[in-house]
């Protein structure tokens, strides 16, 4: 065993995945909080229901695991920020292996590997404590893609089951991103189909390996667990209606990245040329532009099919459930290199382009992270303020306050001034009214129970003109503490 181990050779390709993946998240390995971080630990067996009544059986098997411990929040947050790291730099190192099979240009398979696994969408993956339990599911999404890729080589009923089992693997992480599988899968089978019947076998195949996987998910959640965002009422119309309404936002990247639909439409002109100049065949080009439409349909209609199994009312793009479509740039790259372009100068135009994204997406993530954490400084500031008022009252008056009750204010906001918020990203924990309590009892230690706003309590608050935290708008009467959310 010895002597096996001492022949291994060490991949340095490794070394560059670890030090990009440290370049885009080394920050978060200081413990941060996002809204569900205060409900999950002040309420840890509603946190386990919960991710089981979801689906995310694995994300409750590590809730047990780890959130039982008799240990510090911040050991239990470093587990799961080590384990992302471990499936994000294991899943670009695969993802890697893979291609480099087709693409014997080690550059040009490191800089495609990383733009498809850290893609712009990818950061909000880091911004919640179950971090490590989502990247997982994308570790599963593509050894679950390198299986199918061997089933259109080797047609062997194994490479059909054990990627199946894997997806169900990463539907039971994080249901949001198991579409990269689609993604990366539509182009081998463009790739390796020797003809239409082959196309459209191996199109049914990858639609039952992603299907039947989604469906057992979500049958189990809907006949033994009770939960609004898959068993209430669907109403396909509706919901469809809503996916549109939000697919805008989603298109501009959620404005992750500055200049998103330039870089977006700059890309894919390059793509694009290259398909209508690359031949002078009239058919190959027909087919390049074919390819390109196919693979984003697959890509497209795979990241927005979770949410037709979605109640109308949850319907909701984030970046963490639309994870594939920011793959776009790294998928694309992937297709057109597997075409072979002969023109070194073209090639080197890519990287050179590629390389750019890169840049401009690590330069937003840093500041993205950076008004992270101001945003948790914030909070903590503001909670410990709160807990001060309530100790001088009770002080004061030997009354003891055991309530708090929230309602909103008149111009409704969900961070601080200042603060760089998108979507679910960098939201405060004083703008929801299912958050607020649980953050002020982590900070502050107290044990504040919720209670119903008066009428009178939602009036003031809504005649207020502030749009930013303000200590002079809680007031405290008798057991309770009148809270003015955002």
């Amino acid at each position: 065993m010895l002597k096996k181990l001492s022949r291994l050779k060490f991949d340095r390709k490794l070394i560059y995945f670890i030090l990009i993946t440290l370049v885009f998240f080394g920050v978060f390995m200081r413990p941060e909080y996002a809204l569900d971080s205060f409900c999950i630990l002040e309420n840890q067996g509603d946190a386990i229901y919960d991710s089981f009544s979801q689906g995310r059986f694995l994300k409750g098997i590590f809730y047990i695991l780890i959130l039982k411990l008799n240990i510090g929040f911040g050991y239990k947050y470093i587990v799961s920020y080590l384990l992302s790291l471990f499936a994000l730099v294991l899943a670009q190192f695969k993802l890697c292996r893979i291609i480099s099979k087709d693409i014997k240009n080690e550059l040009l398979s490191i800089i495609i590997s990383i733009m498809i696994i850290l893609n712009p969408f990818s950061i909000e993956l880091m911004m919640f404590y179950e971090k490590g339990v989502m990247c997982l599911g994308i570790l599963f999404a593509i050894y679950a893609f390198d299986l199918f890729n061997k089933n259109m080589e080797k047609k062997n009923i194994k490479y059909f089951i054990l990627p199946s089992i894997l997806m169900l693997l990463s539907d039971f992480s994080y249901q949001g991103i198991s579409s990269i599988f689609i993604a990366l899968s539509s182009i081998y089978i463009y790739k390796k189909s020797k003809n239409i019947k082959g196309f459209i076998i191996n199109n049914i195949k990858m639609g039952l390996v992603y299907l039947i996987p989604a469906l057992i998910n979500v049958l189990i959640v809907r006949f033994i667990f009770v939960n609004t965002r898959v068993s209430g009422d669907v109403y396909i119309i509706s919901t469809i209606s809503a996916i549109f309404d939000q697919l805008p936002v989603m298109f501009k990247f959620f404005d992750i990245i500055p200049y998103s639909i330039l870089l977006f439409v700059v890309y894919f002109i390059s793509f694009i040329a290259f398909a209508i100049f690359r031949n002078s065949n009239y058919k190959e080009k027909l087919l390049d532009v074919f390819s390109y439409l196919y693979v984003f349909l697959a890509m497209f209609l795979s990241t927005i099919a979770p949410q037709l199994l979605q109640n109308t009312e949850s319907v909701w793009l984030v970046p963490r459930s639309t994870y594939a479509f920011a793959a776009i740039f790294g998928l694309t790259f992937l297709l057109i290199m597997l075409k072979r372009p002969k023109s070194k100068y073209f090639k080197n135009g890519l990287v050179v382009l590629s390389i750019i994204v890169l840049f401009v997406q690590g330069y937003s993530f840093i500041k993205i992270e950076i008004d992270h954490y101001a945003l948790n400084y914030l909070d903590r500031i503001n909670s410990y303020k709160i807990g001060d008022k309530i100790r001088e009252y009770e002080e004061e008056t030997g009354k003891r306050v055991k309530y708090i009750s929230y309602s909103e204010d008149q111009s409704k906001m969900y961070t601080y001034n200042g603060i760089r918020s998108r979507q679910d990203m960098n939201i405060s924990g004083f703008s929801s009214d299912w958050s607020y309590r649980d953050m002020i009892n982590h900070y502050t230690g107290l044990n504040l129970k919720d209670k119903k706003a008066t009428k009178e309590d939602m009036k003031r608050c809504s005649s207020s003109n502030s749009n930013d935290f303000n200590i002079d708008k809680i007031i405290i009467e008798n057991d309770t503490v009148k809270f003015c959310g955002f």
